[in-house]
């Protein structure tokens, strides 16, 4: 059997593959290598152990956002191993489980839009070229964050129509000093701002909701240009 995990910043999907049948597994928190720590890695992993059969496992498959680079690959593999004591590790970003799963072995240019973005041309057997996503300071335009970020400056400097201003501060409990504190004093400002995204969403036929949501429709068509131009 192959564990195969694919994570963004805020979700980590598990499946269990074997010969003749795929079992999905629990979701768990998002593992990015960038914002946690060796020891919060292992914590969100060890509870998908309880329902694996060590006996079975021959290999953990780990795809993952902030898993492009040597150390952050080592550290996600050093979790991987204390929880699960296996032959085989393999760590890869995100991406590249976009690229398998969407285009195979035929090339194609393939885009993420999750918590944040990611585009990349693939030849077929590996990433050719790729945009840097920089991360959701520099980056990640179109993504979960780019909206929450949006919609939380709009409404705190009430530049959000006030119907929906109504509307978000029902749904939300938030104001000047919580967010200031969630977003630079706390953990996980990413997962955070992202976790807004859904009020878009949600009141996808207002104007503004509409505009903001045109913000993702033209990343898309960027990611399908950029690699032309």
């Amino acid at each position: 059997m192959i564990l195969v995990a694919e994570s963004g910043s805020t979700k980590t999907q598990w499946c269990a593959v074997f010969p003749d049948r795929i079992e999905v597994l629990e979701n768990t928190p998002g593992i990015n290598p960038v914002f946690l720590t060796g020891e919060e890695i292992e914590g969100i992993i060890r509870p998908v152990s309880g329902g694996i059969d060590p006996l079975v496992l021959d290999a953990v498959y780990f795809f993952g956002a902030g898993c492009a680079s040597i150390s952050t690959k080592e550290k996600i593999g050093k979790a991987i191993f204390s929880v699960f004591d296996v032959p085989e590790i393999i760590i890869d970003s995100d991406l590249i489980a976009a690229c398998l799963s969407l285009a195979g072995n035929r090339p194609a240019i393939i885009g993420i839009l999750g918590t944040g973005s990611n585009s990349c041309l693939w030849n077929g057997a590996e990433i050719e070229e790729r945009t840097p996503s920089l991360g959701y300071i520099l980056g990640d335009e179109g993504g979960g964050v780019s909206i929450g970020k949006q919609l939380v400056s709009d409404f705190l400097k009430k530049q959000m129509p006030v119907d929906l201003q109504v509307k978000f501060s029902e749904t939300y409990d938030i104001s000047v000093e919580n967010v200031v504190e969630r977003v630079y004093q706390l953990p996980l400002p990413n997962r955070y701002l992202a976790g807004f995204a859904p009020f878009v969403e949600n009141n996808r036929m207002h104007n503004y909701c509409n505009k903001l949501q045109s913000i993702v429709i033209l990343f898309q068509y960027q990611i399908s240009n950029q690699f032309f131009l």
